[in-house]
């Protein structure tokens, strides 16, 4: 039997192979010949002369509805030849004929799941299925059971169709997907629950009641991109035994993108605008079953979509079920519409974050001799997210840092510096990483050295910036091409009357790293901030745009950094904050052409099983941007909604960079200005942040069809 099956499936394969291939010949004019609809899923497969992606079974004016041609010259009989009415079905093996100027074509309709060509799906078809794995000689339609469209018909598409008859949320064949906002009723509906959907960049107060949200949300993305969306669950009573899943996207041609749905993690905080304090999400461990919410309250979700550079474009649509006691009591739709291009893994806004190994290891009580595995899976989590941790999982000269350098998503690796994992770099040890990196130039660019933090005086301690000299005068000895980032945060003059950044320019620091706030005008009073230059700065050196477009001019490079400062109504990542003041945060980067963005830390856990008040340790959050999984069984991080924002800001970036090239630098300036026009306007809606990045990638996508 298994070898029958084998044996049917391999045949399966090989007309699936052929079948799609031109006939051979001189090529025939099909003009005004039937023609699908741009929206249709309907394949016209003039090699084997049939209709194949047929949604469902339709009627004959539902099947017209497919084609762009005048429906008088279109008829459809049955396969005995008699015609069928607008009204009757179209089942396997229904004739599709078009007259058009070469003649007349006639097409043969192919509807998955009606191996049996009666216009139903039921057990006779399974039956037949079966048949045909066993080898048995039947007239039918072929391919009517790759319900699945994987070009193949066998076991899986058998449970598919009888998962179907059984009732499951199952899709045989291709989706016929209308856009609607009209909420869904399940089969159990419970009226007493309310399922809305939320802006993905609003972080809704737990305790203000019942949340506000539609009955439906639509993500937009590119290829190569990951999109989120938030949902509540808000219940009027005691509501116990409940469960929460989500199917993966479904185009109309059948083609699925991956889904992930988190539980919302909620902290009481103090709100950095107001003082009040607030409940407000920021970690997202998985969903659990079996969860409550109480009467008068709501949880809060987090839906992630991820496509890949290959997927297609176009709509798809996702399912949301909430059962209660096993039954279906809550269900809604999400769309996606993807983009017509993709972003590239080499994010154009490098990163540098701050990861502990330790504390990774501390908060899972690990220290065992796989511990490198463990410190992976939080490395690759982090490229995942665009974000490049301080720490390869590996010493650069170890030939298992080559792949990771070679990654176009690690945008910076530190070479050696402050509290390197492996220990300090000999002088042998740093010619023979110069000799490594330099031999390819993809790698050297993304190394650094960082040896001195945030310099707050001129004298000579570690911490000053005569230590910052004595580095550079050893890289310029053993690693000619170097790059020094020196992160600072003052701007304090010298008995020279130098002031800090031109020391540290004559100290041999080329990769520069302020904090953003010294971007903020002298004259401009902003509480928030504890670095900005002064009159004479400015009127000495230029505005901060003018000192390091003359620093780049020369060769060096630009980041800044956030992180315990500024602190409001400055940008930054603070759990406080909504997320448009985290996200614009990369806005504001582009907008003064700086290249990276420097994070101290993103697991600053004392103990990373004990969850603690999101500001125990640090204000706002700061230096706490994943979890510990230990918590959840996990053997790698939790993420938090203050990650999503960052990706996508940085993503942002991406798209910025996107329309600079394909419609100038004083386009994407523009489009910039409609969000943020300088460091303290912080202040977006949601809404039209959402709105301008979509029409950046509406533009992109038109450019990208020319």
């Amino acid at each position: 039997m298994k070898k029958i099956i084998s044996l049917v499936c391999a045949f399966a394969v090989s007309l699936g192979a052929i079948s799609f291939f031109a006939p051979s010949g001189a090529a025939e004019d099909y003009s005004d010949a039937l023609t699908a609809a741009a929206e249709s899923t309907v394949v016209i497969d003039r090699s084997t002369m049939t209709l194949r992606r047929i949604c469902g079974t339709p009627t004959v004016s539902e099947l017209l509805a497919e084609f762009t041609n005048d429906p008088s010259k279109i008829s459809v009989t049955a396969a005995d030849g008699r015609a069928l009415g607008a009204d009757e079905s179209v089942v396997s093996g229904s004739v599709v004929s078009c007259a058009y100027s070469g003649g007349e074509e006639k097409f043969t309709a192919l509807i998955y799941g009606d191996l049996n060509s009666d216009g139903r799906v039921d057990m006779k078809d399974v039956i037949t299925l079966i048949r045909v794995f066993s080898g048995w000689d039947i007239s039918r339609v072929a391919d009517t059971g790759d319900v699945d469209l994987n070009g193949k018909e066998n076991m899986t598409d058998l449970v598919l169709i009888i998962r179907y008859l059984s009732g499951w949320d199952v899709t045989l064949g291709p989706v016929k997907i209308v856009y609607t906002e009209e909420a869904q009723i399940a089969p159990d509906e419970d009226s007493t629950l309310s399922l809305l959907f939320g802006n993905n960049l609003d972080k809704i107060n737990r305790n203000i009641g019942k949340p506000s949200g539609k009955t439906t949300a639509t993500l937009r993305l590119a290829k190569n991109e990951i999109e989120f969306t938030q949902l509540y669950l808000y219940s009027e009573n005691d509501a116990a035994e409940l469960s929460i899943s989500v199917s993966d996207f479904i185009s109309q041609k059948g083609k699925t993108l991956r889904t992930e749905i988190y539980s919302e993690f909620y902290f009481e905080m103090e709100d950095a605008a107001t003082g009040e304090t607030v409940s407000y999400p920021d970690a997202l461990p998985p969903v659990s079953d079996g969860f409550k919410v109480s009467a008068g309250t709501y949880a809060g979700f987090v839906i992630k979509a991820f496509t890949d550079a290959d997927d297609d474009a176009g709509l798809y649509r996702a399912t949301v079920s909430v059962k209660k006691d096993g039954k279906t009591v809550k269900t809604a739709y999400i769309f996606a519409r993807v983009w017509d291009f993709a972003l590239s893994d080499d994010t154009a806004c490098e990163t540098a974050f701050g990861m502990s190994r330790y504390n990774i290891y501390n908060g899972h009580r690990q220290y065992a001799s796989d511990e490198d595995e463990l410190y992976i899976a939080y490395y690759d989590y982090m490229i995942e997210n665009r974000v490049s941790p301080y720490y390869l999982p590996c010493s650069v000269l170890d030939d298992k840092a080559d792949e990771y350098m070679s990654n176009p998503r690690v945008t910076s690796f530190m070479i050696d510096g402050r509290d390197t994992p492996n220990g300090e770099l000999t002088d042998d040890e740093m010619r023979q990483a110069y000799e490594k990196l330099s031999a390819k130039p993809e790698w050297m660019s993304k190394g650094y050295f960082y040896y001195v933090d945030e310099p707050n005086n001129f004298g000579s301690d570690n911490f000053g910036t005569l230590t910052v000299a004595q580095s550079a005068d050893r890289l310029k000895r053993l690693f000619p091409d170097y790059r020094l980032v020196v992160p600072y945060y003052t701007n304090v003059r010298n008995s020279n009357g130098l002031d800090m950044t031109e020391t540290l320019a004559n100290a041999g620091v080329n990769l520069w790293c302020p904090v953003s706030s010294f971007w903020t005008p002298w004259d401009t009073t902003a509480t928030g901030a504890n670095i900005k230059l002064d009159r004479q700065a400015v009127e000495t050196y230029g505005t901060a745009e003018e000192r390091f477009a003359r620093y780049v001019e020369k060769g060096d490079e630009l980041w800044w950094y956030v992180c315990i400062q500024p602190q409001y109504p400055y940008a930054n990542l603070f759990a406080t904050y909504q997320g448009t003041m985290s996200r614009v945060l990369m806005w504001q980067q582009y907008k003064y052409n700086v290249k990276g963005l420097l994070y101290w830390s993103v697991n600053a856990w004392s103990n990373g099983a004990e969850w603690r008040k999101i500001d125990a340790e640090f204000p706002y959050g700061d230096g706490r941007l994943i979890y510990c999984g230990k918590r959840y069984g996990l053997y790698g991080p939790i993420g938090s909604i203050r990650l999503e924002y960052l990706r996508d800001g940085i993503e942002d970036f991406q798209y910025l960079t996107m329309i600079e090239e394909l419609y100038g630098r004083e386009k994407a300036d523009e489009i910039v200005a409609r969000v943020t026009k300088g460091i303290l306007d912080t202040h977006v809606v949601s809404g039209k942040m959402t709105d301008v990045r979509n029409e950046m990638g509406d533009l992109i996508e038109a450019a990208m069809k020319k």
